[in-house]
């Protein structure tokens, strides 16, 4: 048992309770073919045991337990980060599961499917990718990413065109439902 608990200690608390039943079942082989003192020995031990047994799954519960709420918090914290994002910049940023390093940013002002694709550098930097979108707003990524190497100015750029865009949409629908509300009289 000493031996045991020497070893128990150092590893997790699942490996524990094999080690424990493992030991138990040992036991259980040397009592069986022991005399009265032998077996009162193992029985003690088996007490012993079952009690470290009991203890380490109450550990293992807590630890499940607090290892849920933690992934309950994170996800909550996730999603606030993520909305303080989109409500401050205009943007959502989303990671491609499936690459490393690549990112999804989309401006709730542009078209659905107008998609900026980056990727993150070795040396912590970001790229722009080429895109059918990133394709038409050429003049921004000379003017703002090559010339002034800002993304963020980049962005603020595709902001205001994005907002316009959608502006100039709804304006262009008001004055042809008023040019027809026009006609109908």
């Amino acid at each position: 048992m000493f031996l045991l608990a020497l070893l128990l200690p150092a590893r997790p608390a699942a490996l524990q309770l094999i080690a424990l039943r493992a030991a138990t079942v040992a036991l259980d082989a040397a009592a069986d073919g022991a005399d009265g003192a032998a077996a009162a020995a193992a029985a003690q031990l088996r007490l012993q045991t079952s009690a470290e047994v009991g203890k380490l799954k109450a550990e293992l519960a807590s630890m499940t337990t607090a290892k849920e709420r933690l992934q309950t918090v994170f996800t909550a914290k996730i999603k606030e980060f993520k909305e303080a994002v989109t409500a401050l910049t205009g943007y959502t940023v989303s990671m491609n599961s499936s690459e490393t390093k690549r990112y999804r940013v989309h401006s709730k002002y542009a078209h659905r499917d107008d998609v900026l694709l980056f990727a993150a550098t070795d040396d912590g930097a970001y790229s722009l990718l080429a895109s059918e979108y990133a394709t038409r707003l050429d003049p921004q990524v000379r003017m703002y990413m090559q010339q002034r190497k800002s993304i963020p100015a980049f962005l603020a750029a595709v902001t205001l065109l994005a907002l316009d865009d959608a502006s100039g949409d709804e304006t262009k629908q008001i004055a042809i439902e008023a040019l027809h509300a026009a006609a109908n009289q």
